[in-house]
């Protein structure tokens, strides 16, 4: 029992956590609201159901035809999907998935706190166990885990990692390589991406190790160790690592130069800050193990030089970039995790001393800590009640640098952990009472964060009528119906096809194709960063890409051209086209369209590759500027206002004949952080 004891006590936290969390805020299993928000619930949710559908009905594991006019699902399966967790959403029926998926997250907190207290156990053993617990519980509910989560594959590299530092010692200890060998599999298979960056941790952690503990004969030893083990690791894992990179390599994340990198500076410090809200502990522990460095100077010659290696990218934004491919979007410290169990070992470094110190302690300073705990408490909990909502408005946007005063309340609240736990082990030192207090102000303030960060409150309806609205479409969905959807809603997720069974063109992840990407822009779709979307085009691409559904917003009751109204589905019009729409056309001709990047063009070569006939657009280019000076940069074209003072527009007159249709080409560069600039900032007037 003594050795389960830690395990059961860590297990009832986390669980009971959750459930006050989950009770609360009325998430399923005891209400119908969810934990996905963000990517996790735009991009991420959608792909369960495609894994559900692999198994249950008799969807292809490894091709999807619901999303991009068809995709390669091996990428995105390796990328986001496989986890032994991801089987509980069989115990499930397919209109509870989204509901469901916030299990998912209460499984990978609840192993990462178990895995970094086995390694607790294992390596500190005379850490008290009660003191491990809480040591676990601050890693498993770091604010890495908080931030990262609705990237949900993520958290598999969080429960993986102390295990495979377990391995890692073993093999440079010239013992058993098979934990190292096994865990590095298990964690590039289920987390490719992250994984990359372990590797990246494990080669300069491993030769500062060598440097410090190994003599000249068992340094060559221990180097030739690693290195074999670790490309066995890779070869074993071969057969995901490839397909995942190929998807990589093909997909259209915006690559970074050498300019940008250099000039990164310090990047988005306050949101990697907000990483570390929940690590009180460890930097106390640290820091009181700091000031008797003489007495670990072994260990901290290892400890400190491993801890600058995770801690510089936190600082010099171009290292940072570098561990992440040389780009990312949102999340800017992907690799938080290492450095947060970095802190852990600290702290473990630091309790894991022989405690001599036996004399009683009187009971006005128990009371006096007791009232200090109370009173810390009480001040985090407010702090988490008064600015509730403002926090979840910023959060909601993936940063919350923009409100400077939040991150000094999350400072605040871990200064005030810090004081609580300084004051324990000064006045009290290492005894049961100190270490009760600690894991109480500690699940305050990592219950505290969790509302904060686990589920975006103000924006459940939202978030989850999405998914039953797409479910009621999908009731209808009738087997071998090809034909796409052309969605000119923003409302539903980019990866609706996959909820709904209907195919269509929409598509978002962070492996989108690259020729799918240019292409659907030649032919004048709309695409934000990786995602595609299947309104815009013109009535043409809506024939030549079978798109003979249409869906809207109910509250939208404008017509749309040759489509009529045929059911209405929660908050969304459903339509069918009443043009006589194929599955595809044979082409008479095969002009070349490779150097054309004027839709357009394009559109025109296709229509006569077709039909033989010419010009089915008039383009019309030549603009009428004022108060512009018009610059032509190889392809793009750049405006400069001449007299901020004064009005500045284009203006083209063009002749309508019966009935014809006006389109407008605003993005005519197909980079888009090119076309970035002109979003939002241009007013289009017709007729007045």
């Amino acid at each position: 029992m003594k050795k389960v004891r830690p395990y059961l006590l860590g297990t009832f936290i986390v669980l009971g956590i959750f459930l006050v969390l989950f009770i609360s805020k009325g998430i399923f299993p005891f209400g119908n609201n969810s934990l996905i928000w963000s990517d996790m619930h735009d991009q991420i949710t959608a792909f369960y159901y495609h894994f559900y559908d692999s198994f249950v009905g008799n969807n292809s594991l490894f091709i999807n035809f619901s999303t991009s006019g068809g995709a390669n699902f091996l990428g995105i399966l390796a990328y986001y999907i496989i986890s032994p967790f991801n089987f509980i959403l069989f115990l499930f029926d397919r209109d509870k998935i989204y509901l469901a998926v916030s299990l998912i997250i209460v499984l990978k907190v609840l192993a990462s706190v178990l895995t970094s207290l086995y390694f607790i156990r294992y390596y500190f053993k005379k850490i008290p166990w009660l003191l491990s617990v809480t040591l676990a519980l601050l890693y498993g509910f770091s604010g890495y885990t908080m931030s990262m989560y609705i990237i949900t594959p993520w958290m598999d590299a969080l429960y993986m990692f102390p295990l495979i530092l377990i391995g890692l010692k073993k093999t440079l200890d010239l013992e058993s390589p098979l934990l190292y060998i096994l865990t590095l599999t298990i964690s590039i298979i289920l987390c490719f991406y992250i994984s990359y960056m372990i590797v990246i941790f494990i080669f300069f952690a491993s030769l500062i190790y060598i440097l410090v503990y190994k003599n000249k004969e068992e340094r060559k030893k221990s180097i030739v160790a690693l290195g074999i083990t670790t490309i066995l690791a890779l070869l074993l894992s071969f057969f995901i690592v490839y397909p995942t990179y190929n998807e990589i390599s093909l997909s259209s994340r915006l690559s970074s130069s050498t300019g940008s990198l250099l000039n990164s500076k310090a990047g988005p410090i306050i949101d990697k800050t907000s990483f570390f809200t929940s690590s009180a502990l460890y930097f106390v522990a640290i820091g009181l193990l700091l000031l008797n460095y003489k007495q670990n100077k072994k260990i901290l010659s290892w400890y400190l030089p491993t801890c600058l290696i995770v801690l510089i990218p936190y600082v010099i934004e171009a290292v940072n970039k570098i561990w992440h491919y040389g780009t990312y979007a949102f999340f800017p410290y992907r690799f938080g995790f290492i450095a947060i169990f970095m802190l852990l070992i600290g702290a473990c470094i630091y309790f894991n001393k022989e405690i001599t110190n036996k004399n009683k302690v009187d009971l006005k300073i128990k009371l006096l800590v007791g009232l200090l705990t109370s009173i810390s408490s009480f001040c985090i909990i407010f702090i988490t009640s008064h600015f509730y909502q403002r926090f979840q408005e910023q959060i909601n946007h993936l940063t919350i640098s923009k409100d400077k005063l939040l991150i000094i309340l999350l400072l605040i609240m871990m200064l005030l952990t810090m004081i609580v736990i300084f004051t324990s082990l000064k006045l009290i030192g290492r005894k049961l009472y100190t270490h009760i207090t600690i894991l109480i102000i500690s699940i305050v303030n990592i219950t505290s964060v969790s509302f904060l960060y686990f589920g975006i409150d103000f924006d459940q309806k939202r978030l989850t009528t999405v998914y039953k609205d797409l479910q009621l479409i999908e009731k209808d969905y009738q087997k071998d119906d090809y034909f796409r959807v052309k969605n000119i809603s923003l409302k539903p997720i980019t990866n609706n096809g996959m909820v709904m069974r209907y195919h269509n063109l929409d598509h978002f992840t962070s492996l989108t194709d690259g020729n799918n990407l240019t292409t659907m822009k030649l032919l004048g779709h709309n695409s934000v960063w990786t995602k595609i979307y299947s309104n815009m085009g013109t009535e043409f691409t809506d024939l030549l890409l079978a798109n003979k559904y249409l869906l809207k917003d109910t509250e939208d009751s404008k017509n749309y051209y040759n489509y009529k109204y045929q059911k209405t589905y929660g908050n969304y019009d459903f339509y069918v086209s009443d043009l006589d729409i194929s599955y595809g056309y044979f082409l008479k001709s095969n002009p070349s369209i490779k150097n054309e990047i004027d839709t357009f063009k394009i559109q025109n070569k296709i229509y006569e590759s077709i039909t033989s006939n010419k010009n089915l657009f008039t383009i019309h280019n030549d603009f009428k500027s004022e108060n512009l000076k018009i610059t032509k940069d190889k392809d793009l074209t750049n405006y400069k206002v001449i007299d901020q003072a004064m009005y500045s527009y284009l203006e083209k007159e063009i002749k309508i004949k019966d009935s014809e249709t006006i389109y407008l080409n605003l993005y005519n560069s197909l980079n888009n952080m090119e076309n970035i600039c002109i979003l939002k900032l241009i007013d289009i007037y017709v007729n007045d």
